[in-house]
């Protein structure tokens, strides 16, 4: 009977405890709730979660589109001229909800794509305005809205020839093209006996696309194919973040095709520089030459163990090196680059190939393709970063005999073979992610964008 008393006693005890925990406990969220939140009401909160777009969402959005109701109504302006094109020119409706104090306003976008814009509010105009963000978000992802300057303006079709024309400045004079694009308008009766223009644009390079569009307006017609042109442009990675010309890589392709490699080759008119690049098993080289009056002979060359502890030749994939020093020694020169068109040769085909059509020329079924993704990302950013254009040819081994030297690291016979070169080298440039590259083990990267404290974003020691 003691035993059972105490036991019934010992129980009581801590269920008075649990009881007092948990109140003081749900006590504390309840102060807590009502600290963070300075007061809102739990209806007020829940209100907020529907809000759409989210709050933070919607500061960015104003801040890059501050009048997005007039921005809207610039683009869609010219089918209020076309009777006929009247219909495409959005529709706005605003509804309250019945149970909650939230208006739900839709602008039904009919083109460029079928969709809806929708913002959520508790406050009506407000509603109204973040549907038009909505919208403008979703053309500026289109490729349709640029963002250079504090005022977004709509891409024109002067705009997109603007960029058409500038791609043709740097098409391939194996090409012979006389214009990189052309336009043509015919005009024609469909069964109805209806007449309509038919505007179609055509892009010879880089890549090969056609857009056409119908109205009854020829003016009409361009406008909507220079738009379809835009996004494809958009698609295609020619454009940047605010929707002008990329100045880095040229493009990626969708797919990619040994035939490309031999149609393109992908050289440039008059490039600025010209950088020559190898890698052995010793270790990597190259030296770059100006094209601009600088009669300087830079070069650059490390040995595997000077470079990195672990990058074993016999563990490493060699065309995984070949690329490794090919951005090694575009990212040692990256600051006279700024602005400038580069024509890189190497004697390995991948890295030239990973260079001008993206990660697509890699067997996606290589065991090292996360290593080539991140690579390859990293030459990316360094050229967006600082505006350069970056074009890699082919040459072959024996008319790289320069770089091939400064790669196993015989100086002396390199000086003796070009004997105008700097007296002394250009210290390389690390590349601190890649310290531990092994075949196979891409986890080293995963921190790529995540530099340690004592080096900067773009590689470089203080």
């Amino acid at each position: 009977m003691v035993c059972g008393f105490r036991a019934h006693k010992t129980c009581r005890f801590f269920l008075q405890t649990a009881v007092y925990n948990s109140t003081t406990h749900h006590a504390a969220i309840a102060r807590n709730f009502c600290t963070i939140n300075e007061g809102k009401t739990f209806t007020e909160l829940r209100l907020k979660k529907r809000f759409e777009p989210k709050e933070h969402e919607a500061d960015e959005l104003n801040k890059r589109f501050p009048n997005p109701e007039q921005i809207i109504k610039e683009f869609y302006s010219p089918f209020t001229g076309v009777p006929s094109e009247s219909h495409i020119y959005p529709e706005q409706e605003t509804l309250k909800s019945k149970y909650f104090n939230l208006y739900t306003s839709q602008l039904k976008l009919q083109w460029p794509l079928r969709t809806e814009a929708v913002g959520i509010h508790t406050d009506k105009d407000t509603a109204v305005q973040r549907s038009y963000l909505r919208a403008c978000d979703y053309l500026h992802k289109m490729g349709l809205l640029q963002t250079t300057n504090s005022v977004p303006e709509v891409l024109n079709p002067s705009k997109l020839t603007g960029i058409l024309e500038h791609l043709a400045g740097l098409q391939t004079p194996e090409l012979h093209l006389s214009s990189n694009f052309r336009i043509i308008n015919t005009l024609e009766m469909r069964q109805d006996e209806e007449v309509l223009w038919r505007c179609t644009l055509q892009v010879l390079w880089p890549v090969e696309f056609t857009v056409s569009s119908e109205s009854q307006c020829l003016d009409m017609a361009y406008y909507q194919t220079c738009a379809r042109a835009a996004i494809k442009l958009k698609a295609l990675g020619c454009l940047n973040e605010d929707n002008t010309f990329k100045q880095g890589i040229l493009l990626s392709l969708n797919k990619y095709s040994y035939l490309l490699e031999k149609l393109v080759p992908r050289t440039l008119i008059n490039p600025d520089y010209e950088l020559y690049v190898d890698a052995s098993k010793q270790g990597m080289g190259g030296y770059l030459l100006s094209n601009s009056g600088d009669d300087d002979i830079r070069w650059m060359s490390d040995s595997w163990e000077q470079d990195q502890k672990g990058f074993k030749y016999s563990s490493t994939d060699v065309n995984m090196k070949e690329f490794y020093a090919l951005l090694t020694a575009f990212h040692t020169w990256k600051h006279k680059f700024v602005d400038k068109k580069v024509l890189c040769y190497s004697d390995n085909r991948n890295a030239v190939n990973l260079v001008n059509h993206g990660i697509y020329s890699i067997n996606l079924r290589n065991s090292n393709i996360n290593i080539y993704k991140d690579l390859y990302m990293k030459l990316m950013n360094v050229c967006e970063r600082y505006r350069i254009t970056l074009v890699s040819a082919y040459v072959p081994r024996e008319n790289n005999h320069a770089a091939d030297l400064l790669s196993r690291c015989d100086v002396d016979k390199f000086k003796e073979l070009v004997p105008t070169a700097n007296k002394h080298p250009k210290k390389t440039k690390k590349l601190w992610f890649i310290k531990n590259l092994t075949v196979g083990k891409s986890k080293h990267f995963s921190k790529m964008n995540d530099p340690p404290k004592d080096k900067r974003p773009d590689g470089e020691t203080k």
